[in-house]
C-alpha cells in the first residue's frame, strides 16, 4: 500500500506542474512560494506525527473512500480542464467562466502530499535538526515546483501533447485512487 501511495504523491506533484505549464511564470511562482510557506508551515505539526499516521489513517475504511473522492474529484477538475481546452465553438458566459476557473485552478491535492512526503522524509533522515528541515524542505519546494513545471513544458513540448499527457496522468491517478480503497 505505501508504494501505490507513494506513486500517487509522484503523479499529483507531476500533474500539478504539468497544469502550472499552462499558466504565467507568475502565477507558477506566485503558487510555488505558497507551497512553500505552507511548507514552512506544516512542518512543525508533520515532526509530531507518528511514523505510521498515513497507515492508521488509511486502515478506517470510511477515511480511504473519503480520500479517493478528493483525489477523484481534483482529478475530474483536471479532465474537464482538457476537454474545456480543446473544445471549440461559440464561447456562451458561463462557458467562459467556467473556462477561467478551470484554467487558473492550481490543484489542491499538493497540499496533502507535502506532508506526506515530509513524513517520508523524516523517516529516511534521522537526527536532522527540525529548523533546518523546515527551511529546506521549503526551499525545496519551491524549487521543485519551478523546475518541475519548466522541466514539463520543455519535455512535453507542444501543449497539444501537454493536455494529452495531463489527461492521461489524471486516469491513472483516478485508477490508483480506486486502488487505495481496495482491501
Amino acid at each position: 500500500m505505501s508504494t501505490v501511495i507513494s506513486i500517487l504523491a509522484c503523479l499529483i506533484f507531476l500533474s500539478t506542474c504539468l497544469k502550472l505549464g499552462f499558466l504565467s511564470q507568475r502565477y507558477t511562482l506566485g503558487i510555488g512560494v505558497a507551497y512553500a510557506i505552507f511548507t514552512w508551515l506544516v512542518t512543525p505539526w508533520v515532526t509530531e506525527l507518528p511514523g505510521s499516521w498515513l497507515t492508521e489513517f488509511l486502515a478506517v475504511r470510511d477515511n480511504a473512500l473519503n480520500l479517493s473522492v478528493c483525489v477523484t474529484f481534483e482529478a475530474t477538475i483536471l479532465i474537464a480542464f482538457c476537454f474545456e481546452s480543446a473544445g471549440e465553438g461559440k464561447q456562451s458566459l458561463f462557458r467562459r467562466i467556467a473556462d477561467k476557473a478551470l484554467a487558473y485552478y492550481p490543484g489542491l491535492l499538493l497540499a496533502g502530499v507535502i506532508p506526506y512526503a515530509l513524513q517520508q522524509l523524516l523517516l529516511h533522515l534521522p537526527g536532522v535538526d527540525f529548523t533546518w528541515m523546515q527551511w529546506g524542505a521549503s526551499l525545496a519546494v519551491l524549487v521543485l515546483i519551478g523546475a518541475g513545471t519548466w522541466l514539463l513544458k520543455v519535455l512535453a513540448g507542444k501543449p497539444s501533447q501537454r493536455f494529452e499527457l495531463l489527461f492521461i496522468l489524471n486516469l491513472f491517478i483516478v485508477i490508483l485512487s480506486v486502488i487505495i480503497t481496495g482491501d
